[in-house]
């Protein structure tokens, strides 16, 4: 039997308008804790640093299925996100395929164990209306979750993304 575990962290986005630029603030809640999941929950549960940025769709970091960058397997690996913020978002903003990086040294919680949240702004274009972003689930070397090309259209004001991970 294949057991399935969905891990749900809420994003809470909010954009203001500033002529082409839209500026998006990104609350993470991690409500991963010992109540929600009793069997076998790590003791150093955390959220890694979080990375990606916004392009266009002439540039993907990961898919579903797909080979990762190798950004995205130092991000799974480590949950170190210089490789793909620093590197590959900076290469794609150089080509003129992205528009912004997200790059945050921050744990969630700043303290692991435990629920936590974090803050953090991003900016996009209609140029570049696409999201990217992970965060490594610790202390696993190989789990993590995020986005991959989540369109601008599919955020709105005050909006609220459950991003699962099965």
């Amino acid at each position: 039997m294949r057991k399935i575990v969905t891990l749900f962290i809420l994003c809470i986005l909010s954009a203001r308008a500033n002529a082409a630029i839209v500026t998006y603030e990104m609350t993470i809640n991690n409500r991963w804790d010992p109540a929600s999941y009793p069997i076998g929950f790590p003791s150093e549960s955390h959220f890694s640093w979080l990375g990606g940025g916004t392009h266009n769709s002439n540039v993907s970091f990961w898919q579903p299925g797909s080979l990762a960058s190798p950004g995205m397997v130092r991000m799974a690996e480590s949950g170190n996100v210089d490789k793909l913020a620093d590197i590959e978002v900076q290469n794609a903003i150089d080509a003129g395929n992205a528009f912004s990086k997200i790059f945050e040294k921050i744990y969630t919680p700043e303290t692991p164990p435990g629920p936590g949240s974090r803050v953090t702004t991003f900016q996009m274009s209609s140029d570049y209306p696409l999201l990217t972003l992970a965060t490594m689930l610790g202390p696993s070397p190989d789990w993590f979750v995020g986005v991959s090309g989540l369109g601008a259209c599919r955020i709105m004001d005050e909006s609220t993304a459950k991003m699962g991970e099965r």
